[in-house]
């Protein structure tokens, strides 16, 4: 009607683009809502110069790990293991979540703890199983190349006062991070209007998630995660008692407290950001700890009422039992519905984001020139 009506669209802070048709419009989200500051605000250049240090190995300490070690643009931003790698070459505690469209919530990590992509740099960068680094290290490379350095002067005129800090490269990754959007599925393109994307077993898949299944209740539309509408300043989590081993004779819950480790509380015991279920066709293994290889095994688990099943295996003997957030209730899915409701989630593949690689990065001067052959991405 405003359309219509020739009425202008006033332009406003918040999460949804006022103009946006509908709520599978794929540029219906503003970034910049959820950036921390003005600094963090979108321009070519900042997100030209993320590109470039999300890719860039020397944010490491051994110059071999990158961002996109464990978010590699191939695998819709995941890495495909069960937990990522560790610095040290062992494994880390979790399953490491996919970047495209991670720039439309204020909660980063499984248990939360970033209130920003910014934020959540801290805990990467500065993680000896992680990267191994500290921001003086990476900024002291940084500084010994003049590309970088002029990149910085484009994105931030500020840093020719300033220089680089840790603020600005946190603010560089995270614009960067905030473009790869993943909202034009063939899902999205049939919402759109184009009948020709889905056939019928998909259809019925959707009315099946968005029905019987309840997917719907954790998984909101149109992001299909736990960013609740209409504002999308709450990220939901939930305690569903994901067990240690996907086949059970005897029921051990993951010891992985999850966010009661951030706030101590013990309703939280066990409980989890709820992730994105958008390019879920591509970013297996699924839940926090890579448990299932399947989406036709996790299907199987939320059929069963998820850690529900396992209630008879729980004796009061057993320490930090899990407070439950999903109904007890199994959806009881016929072998169709579980067909068609898989169909239906490999419909919201979208990973034109993946074309956001840079075919070469800044050079160095010495001490650091060493560096001029490193491995865009990583060596692991």
């Amino acid at each position: 009607m405003q359309v219509a009506f020739e009425v202008p669209f006033l332009k406003k802070d918040a999460a949804l683009k006022s103009d946006a048709r509908h709520i599978f419009d794929k540029d219906i989200f503003n970034a910049d809502y959820f950036a921390p500051d003005k600094e963090a605000y979108y321009s070519p250049e900042k997100a030209k110069l993320g590109e470039l240090l999300f890719f860039d190995p020397v944010l490491s300490d051994n110059n071999q790990r990158a961002c996109a070690s464990c978010h590699k643009p191939a695998m819709a931003f995941t890495d495909s293991k069960t937990k990522s790698v560790a610095f040290e070459f062992d494994t880390l505690p979790r399953n490491s979540p996919t970047v495209i469209n991670a720039g439309f919530q204020n909660r980063l990590f499984w248990d939360l703890r970033a209130g920003s992509l910014e934020d959540q740099l801290d805990s990467v960068v500065n993680n000896e199983r992680e990267l191994h680094s500290s921001f003086s290290r990476v900024i002291d490379k940084l500084n010994a190349s003049p590309e970088y350095v002029t990149l910085f002067h484009k994105a931030f005129p500020n840093t020719k006062k300033t220089g680089i800090t840790r603020a600005y490269v946190k603010y560089a990754i995270g614009v960067y991070e905030r473009t790869l959007t993943g909202l034009n599925s063939r899902f999205d393109q049939y919402m759109q209007g184009d009948v020709t994307k889905l056939n019928q077993e998909e259809i019925n898949g959707f009315n099946v998630y968005m029905g019987k299944a309840k997917c719907g209740v954790c998984h909101f539309a149109p992001l299909f995660n736990g960013s609740l509408p209409p504002f999308y300043d709450v990220s939901d989590h939930h305690s569903i008692g994901v067990p240690v081993k996907d086949s059970v004779v005897k029921y051990v819950i993951d010891p992985d407290l999850g966010l009661m480790k951030i706030n101590g509380q013990g309703f939280a015991r066990f409980s989890f950001k709820t992730p994105t279920v958008r390019n879920v066709a591509l970013t297996s293994p699924y839940m926090h700890n890579g448990l299932f290889k399947t989406l036709e095994q996790v299907v199987d688990f939320y059929d069963h009422a998820a850690g529900n099943k396992f209630k008879k295996d729980m004796r009061p003997d057993m320490t930090g039992l899990p407070f439950f957030t999903i109904l007890p209730v199994e959806l009881k899915l016929t072998d169709a519905e579980k067909k068609e409701l898989v169909s239906f989630m490999k419909t919201l593949t979208d990973t034109s984001a993946s074309a956001k690689v840079p075919v070469q990065l800044p050079q160095f001067n010495p001490p650091y020139a060493n560096l001029n052959g490193r491995t865009i991405g990583g060596v692991y």
